[in-house]
């Protein structure tokens, strides 16, 4: 009996080598790399399809302004494929469109870390900037200058930062190297225009202006600093000129019409003034400068009614609007409301206006 046993065993394991060598006959160390080699081609080609349609699935949301799905594609794409570069650019572009900007910094930085890109340099700035830390993005713009001397958009860009710290000299320098760079950069003209404004060279400020507008005559808002120059110029026929061709570049520059108006309120022109405030007001209802000033033009018209509720208006939209207390706070006593008046001076005295300060202390105490 034992015999038979192990002879059946003995059957059993010849039987089972056999078949083993039908599923898989003998294979020499280099075929069965070879093997193994088809197997991870068969799997990264696999993974490359895979992440493809992530990357593809990630583009639809974004056009379609679905963010939050956009980004998590992506993130299916970079995952299955961490080389994937063009799923990260735009992971990091979602990222920055959903306002989720420290993701945004980061998807950027992976990119930087492993190889020099601008794109992605000029986006991580971008991000920075959206942060508010000036500071980060100029070292960007300087690290591609470094890369890329001639690059002026970072010229630009640098003077754009300087200019929001205040630093006009420097911001002056930064435009002036971006334009001997590229001397058709309308933007270009049009910022350092600002900065001589800032710097009280009206002439300088007023030929970038009009450079600009020479070089893209379709920016209203061109238009329209060459406006404010020329007003601040004292030249308010011109000023009302430039901000009328704004407005005709594009009806609805609500920001023209107020500037407009308020060269027609100096001049004493009250019904031309209310008018542009009224068309300022009827493409932003929310811009609370326009009820103020049209509160003015009203009151200089003694139509005090109409001048407090227009002021009323103004602080509902911004109840910070120190402004807007004090000049109701001057139309009420006009009214004969003294209460009334004494409590809008009062707010506007502790919104930080000197001037109701002063009215408040000379009538009301």
């Amino acid at each position: 009996m034992k015999e038979k046993l192990i002879f059946l065993f003995f059957l059993f394991f010849v039987l089972n080598n056999l078949m083993a060598q039908e599923q898989e006959p003998f294979l020499t160390p280099a075929e069965i790399r070879y093997r193994d080699s088809i197997a991870a081609i068969n799997i990264d080609a696999r993974t490359l399809k895979e992440s493809q349609q992530a990357y593809n699935t990630g583009l639809s949301y974004f056009d379609k302004n679905q963010y939050a799905d956009a980004i998590k594609s992506f993130q299916s794409a970079v995952k299955l494929r961490p080389d994937f570069t063009i799923a990260l650019y735009n992971l990091g572009i979602a990222q920055f469109a959903a306002k989720q900007y420290k993701d945004a910094y980061k998807s950027f930085s992976l990119i930087i870390d492993k190889e020099s890109n601008i794109k992605a340099m000029f986006k991580r700035a971008e991000v920075s900037l959206a942060m508010n830390d000036l500071d980060k993005a100029f070292d960007d713009y300087t690290e591609i200058l470094f890369k890329q001397p001639d690059n002026y958009k970072s010229y630009y860009e640098m003077g754009g930062i300087r200019f929001r710290q205040n630093n006009y000299s420097d911001a002056l320098q930064m435009f002036n190297k971006a334009i001997l760079l590229n001397d058709d950069y309308a933007q270009a003209y049009n910022d350092r225009g600002s900065t001589r404004l800032m710097l009280d060279d009206m002439k300088g400020a007023i030929s970038d202006y009009e450079k600009a507008i020479a070089l893209n005559p379709k920016l209203a808002y061109i238009y329209n600093n060459l406006g404010s120059a020329k007003k601040k110029n004292s030249d308010l026929n011109g000023a009302i000129e430039a901000y009328t061709k704004g407005i005709s570049t594009d009806p609805n520059y609500f920001i023209a019409y107020n500037n407009r108006g308020t060269i027609h309120l100096e001049k004493g022109e009250y019904i031309e003034a209310i008018n542009d405030f009224t068309n300022c007001i009827n493409i932003n209802a929310k811009y609370e400068i326009a009820y103020n000033n049209r509160g003015i033009a009203y009151q200089k018209l003694k139509q005090y009614e109409k001048s407090v509720k227009d002021f009323d208006a103004a602080i509902q939209i911004n109840p910070k609007y120190a402004t807007a207390f004090l000049n109701r706070g001057n139309t009420k006593e006009l009214l004969f409301d003294e209460n009334g008046a004494c409590n809008d001076w009062s707010s506007a005295e502790k919104l930080g206006q000197k001037l109701a300060s002063k009215f408040h202390q000379s009538e009301c105490e």
